[in-house]
């Protein structure tokens, strides 16, 4: 932060340039590149009311709903005077994120405020209607039995579908249901991903234990990084890469899709052994294979390092993982 401080002094006009910068990628809908100018200025304590509102904007129209909740609730909290354009913006977010008691209790404080009438009776409409929504959910999904049947069968489509609509009410955490078929090692692969997602996207601490390809552990899902964060699925990336990026890009771009997907399909639980060379020398061979690509094994293993045995061994647990999850390329 010491160094920030100094970058200001040196820069008297960072204030008015970074907000010229910002609002002009915001016109032209740039909204990352507005976003990463407001953001410098709330790192400097050079944000205003009128900056952080854009960046509001920002985050919801690159979809970062929970950040934007954070951030215009900040900004309501901290604005000096009730400003009405904030509070329609706080709403919208909540609408989106569907958290129906956040709406009734914000709705509810704003009442109060020098509103006119007009304004006062939609709030009033908007109250009541959040309040029966979360009625509404509360008691449809105490305990969730209505999907219990749906998760204890081996509808995939249905399991997902219900997933979605769990996911459309806003209230989720760890049913009992879920932690059964989190649990149950014949079920399917992509769906345990599927919870997984679900219960990270909606910030749950409750810990879970997940059984896959063999492997049960025990994770809490708002404490995970998602798979293309994890550093040993890029370090695989990077050593296929070295070795085949530049001579057969179509074949890179096309495993590395397929690793990620494998990923995927594994998250949370782990290949083993978490050595980089063998699964990027398994994934070449593979890769070689269906795009007819002449290659010969033990000169695959030799360039990564590996021994033949390795890289058959983890050639057949990629299968293992495509066969399971019925992954194709």
């Amino acid at each position: 932060m010491e160094e920030r401080e100094n970058t200001v002094v040196l820069f008297p006009n960072l204030s008015h340039r970074l907000r010229e910068k910002g609002f002009d990628a915001l016109n032209k809908k740039n909204f990352h590149e507005a976003l990463g100018c407001f953001d410098q200025l709330l790192d400097y304590k050079l944000q205003d009311e009128h900056s952080e509102f854009c960046a509001v904007v920002c985050l919801m129209e690159i979809g970062e709903w929970k950040e934007a909740k954070l951030r215009c609730h900040t900004l309501m909290r901290d604005s000096e005077a009730f400003n009405a354009n904030v509070l329609e913006m706080y709403i919208s977010i909540l609408v989106q994120l569907n958290d129906y008691k956040a709406i009734a209790e914000i709705t509810d404080l704003s009442i109060e405020q020098n509103l006119s009438e007009e304004q006062k009776q939609k709030l009033i409409g908007l109250s009541s209607f959040a309040k029966k929504m979360q009625s509404e959910l509360d008691g449809s999904l105490s305990d969730g039995e209505e999907f219990a049947d749906v998760f204890q069968g081996d509808d995939i489509a249905k399991q997902l579908q219900s997933l979605q609509f769990l996911k459309r009410q806003g209230t989720v955490h760890a049913f009992p249901f879920l932690r059964s078929f989190l649990e149950d090692e014949m079920k399917h692969p992509y769906v345990k991903t599927s919870i997984i997602h679900m219960l990270m996207e909606y910030n749950v601490g409750e810990p879970v234990t997940v059984t896959k390809y063999g492997q049960t552990i025990k994770v809490v899902p708002n404490e995970l990084q998602t798979v293309k964060d994890l550093q040993f699925v890029q370090d695989v990336l990077e050593q296929l890469e070295n070795r085949v990026g530049n001579e057969n890009p179509t074949l890179f771009q096309a495993v590395s899709a397929y690793w990620l997907e494998i990923q995927e399909l594994l998250f949370p639980v782990k290949l083993q052994p978490e050595k980089s060379q063998i699964w990027a020398g398994a994934l070449e061979k593979l890769g070689s294979e269906r795009f007819f690509v002449q290659a010969d094994d033990n000169e695959i293993a030799d360039s990564y390092g590996i021994s033949f045995s390795e890289l058959g061994a983890a050639y057949e647990q990629l299968l293992q993982v495509e066969k399971e999850g019925f992954l194709t390329v």
